[in-house]
């Protein structure tokens, strides 16, 4: 091999085998994510330089064997047989050697150049393990070398053995792609069978020891499909290569005291307790979305008060009367539209931060184990129940979420039900309708009314896309346990950073393009000369006729007011709201809400400031919500307040909402169909409850 030549590294092993903490102790900062072809699954991607070779690492998703039953098992079988890396690298936890030796023989079967990385040696020494490395490597037939990651042991001897195995272009001894296991399974009368000699052996012992076993329902009169078949041999392919694994743990583990996980085992007498466990989580969740909120209100704050004072400086220093359109631009669509997307930024980085400690420090794993019983009945696993939990706080982050579901049916499932959690965009909207419509002892059971309608929403059809989304095998819920332990700052800081990073990436500028469409059809085409005209004449006549200054203020501002309406009445946003006005009376709303509606999608609370808009109280509806409340209640009746509720809470999810659905999702079209399903969904409901209200209530 050249020098300057590029590696190829990949990095396979199980799910918490301490791979992404080897990963990031090798690659530093110099790496990017993003996603493997045709599926929404992260890929990692580092690059280092050693010994004037440059390493390229591919961090693989965590999996415990090469089968097609997830998306994760999927990309490294794909990406291992496709993409031909130059060197494997298998990750496996020294503490539970038996479990991750099965996708060792499946990488090595493969026939491709790797090692063995033992990690977390220092965790097994103290569980009482004591792995004879040298044997390990002769039993295996492969390079082995240990390792604590979260500490940097064992990096440097990890890399000259990466250019080592990729110079020599194969593995300790060269097994040129003979199943390891085979020979054993085959083997009948005590001496080694050849490849082929031993798979029909297989083959033979499977049809007269196995077939009645698991002979398909279909098969009769003895003889077998090709699918029980491939399945039979599968399963006595698997029985022999735990045997080699029995076999291999018995020769290189020379001592195992059973301490059986003690420490983890005290902890989960308390947090995984079958009373406590699942009130634990909730006050665990609850601490983490109050942390969220309340520690990432000051950078929020910080962040939004920046963009205010940018907005002031660019009104400060423009030109007067020159490119108004591109101040405009600038000030409402990109710092309006970015600004306001940025603004969650530091909510985003801090609930990340906490679910990936809790992720890493094994904790996450005993809380979707605890809610799998009651999530499994409307077609869901455990783990689901985080990203609604967040969902509650903001939808955004909660879809980014999902990326912890290991399995696609789940994903889209949560994703598409999440908008149905009430986030907290929505609370000025209930802020201002609750208290206009309805006296102070039915505050409280509206709003939970509200909140309740979300969650069993989201149930049913939960349940409905779990029966759409049937396959024929429906995988079972596995998850493993891990022992509890610290996690390491390095791997939950550029985790958490990765994720940050993405949001503003992949979110921020897609949105800039929506707002400045939204701007434009709130600004144009603008309000006739003639009608400028009128207005300007009109505040002439106030301060030639008025000589109190807080007087002439107030009336002034009622005339910006009055322009301010009549120039979005006359925009595209308004034509729009009054074209669709037909679909809307049927729930009971007018044009004016329609409006409102349209600027919702850009975010949820922007529908109190176009009301606001509308009914002529201007930009600082915040400062006299109780007037924009006054008004709504004269114009509209509790049954129509009530329904704008139902309607904001099922339908339209936001703008960013929109945006990042197609980009978790992999597809435009599941947000589209998302959108238009809830939107149509929420037409029905609000116009049922319309209807029957108005026969009801007279």
């Amino acid at each position: 091999m050249e020098k300057n030549r590029e590696i190829k590294i990949a990095l396979a092993g199980n799910p918490n085998s301490g791979k992404s903490t080897i990963f990031n102790a090798l690659v530093g900062a110099r790496q990017t994510v993003g996603n493997f072809p045709g599926v929404t699954v992260d890929r990692y991607e580092g690059h280092t330089r050693y010994e004037g070779y440059e390493l390229t690492f591919i961090d693989l998703p965590g999996t415990y064997s090469l089968s097609a039953y997830s998306d994760e098992e999927r990309v490294a079988a794909e990406y291992l047989n496709h993409e031909k890396p130059d060197v494997i690298v298998n990750i496996v936890d020294a503490s539970c050697l038996e479990r991750n030796l099965y996708l060792t023989l499946l990488l090595k079967e493969l026939g491709k150049p790797m090692f063995v990385v033992l990690n977390m040696i220092d965790v097994a020494k103290r569980h009482g393990v004591d792995i004879d490395v040298d044997v390990l490597s002769k039993e295996l037939e492969l390079p082995v070398v240990s390792a604590v990651g979260n500490r940097g042991v064992g990096m440097a001897d990890i890399l000259k053995l990466i250019i080592q195995t990729a110079n020599q272009g194969t593995t300790l001894k060269n097994t040129e792609g003979q199943k390891a296991a085979e020979p054993e399974a085959a083997d009948t009368d005590g001496k080694e069978m050849e490849p082929d000699a031993a798979k029909a052996g297989v083959e033979r012992q499977t049809e007269t020891t196995a077939q009645a076993e698991y002979r398909c329902p279909s098969c009769t009169q003895g003889v077998c499909c090709d699918k029980c078949r491939t399945g039979m041999i599968q399963t006595v392919m698997d029985v022999a290569r735990y045997k080699e694994i029995n076999r291999i743990c018995t020769h290189s583990v020379r001592s195992m005291i059973s301490l059986e996980n003690s420490h983890s085992d005290r902890i989960d007498n308390i947090l995984a307790n079958k009373y406590l466990g699942i009130p634990i989580f909730l006050l665990a969740m609850y601490v983490v979305f109050q942390l969220t909120f309340l520690i990432g209100q000051y950078p929020m704050d910080w962040i939004e008060a920046g963009f205010d004072y940018l907005a002031e400086w660019i009104k400060a220093s423009w030109p007067e009367g020159q490119l108004d359109f591109l101040k405009s631009l600038l000030i409402d669509g990109v710092i309006g539209g970015v600004g306001g997307v940025l603004v969650f930024l530091p909510n985003i980085l801090i609930l990340f931060l906490a679910i990936t400690i809790l992720e890493d420090s094994g904790y996450m794993a005993r809380a979707a184990l605890l809610c799998d019983r009651w999530m499994h009945k409307i077609g869901l696993h455990g783990r689901s129940i985080v990203p609604m939990l967040v969902g509650f706080g903001c939808t955004i982050p909660a879809l980014m979420a999902t990326k912890m579901l290991t399995n696609r049916k789940e994903r889209l499932t949560t994703m598409f039900i999440l908008p149905l959690f009430s986030c907290g965009a929505r609370f000025p909207i209930y802020a201002l309708l609750i208290p206009a419509f309805f006296p102070l002892q039915w505050r409280g059971p509206v709003l939970w009314a509200i909140y309740l309608i979300g969650i069993l929403l989201a149930i049913i059809i939960a349940k409905l896309l779990s029966l759409f989304f049937k396959t024929d095998e429906d995988a079972a819920f596995i998850i493993e346990l891990p022992p509890y332990h610290c996690p390491t700052f390095r791997t939950v800081g550029l985790r958490t950073l990765e994720r940050g990073w993405m949001y503003i990436r992949k979110a921020a500028t897609v949105i800039l393009g929506i707002s400045i469409i939204l701007w434009f059809l709130t600004n144009y085409p603008g309000l006739p000369e003639q009608k400028v005209e009128e207005f300007e004449n009109q505040r002439t006549a106030l301060m030639e006729t008025i000589t109190d200054e807080a007087e002439l203020e107030e009336k002034i501002a009622e005339v910006d007011n009055e322009e301010s309406q009549a120039h979005l009445s006359g925009s595209y946003a308004g034509q729009i709201g009054s074209f669709i006005e037909p679909a809307l009376r049927p729930m009971g709303f007018d044009w004016k809400i329609g409006t409102a509606l349209i600027g919702a999608f850009a975010a949820k609370e922007v529908f109190v400031a176009q009301m606001g808009i509308v009914y002529s109280l201007g930009e600082d509806v915040e400062d006299d919500s109780s007037g924009l409340a006054e008004i709504m209640a004269k114009n509209y009746s509790p049954l129509v307040g009530f329904c704008i509720m139902l309607f904001c809470l099922i339908a339209t999810p936001c703008m960013v909402t929109f945006i990042i659905m197609a980009k978790e999702s992999g597809s435009w079209n599941w947000a589209i169909a998302q959108w238009l399903f809830l939107t149509g969904l929420a037409w029905v409901i609000t116009t049922l409850v319309y209807q029957i209200g108005k026969v009801f209530l007279g």
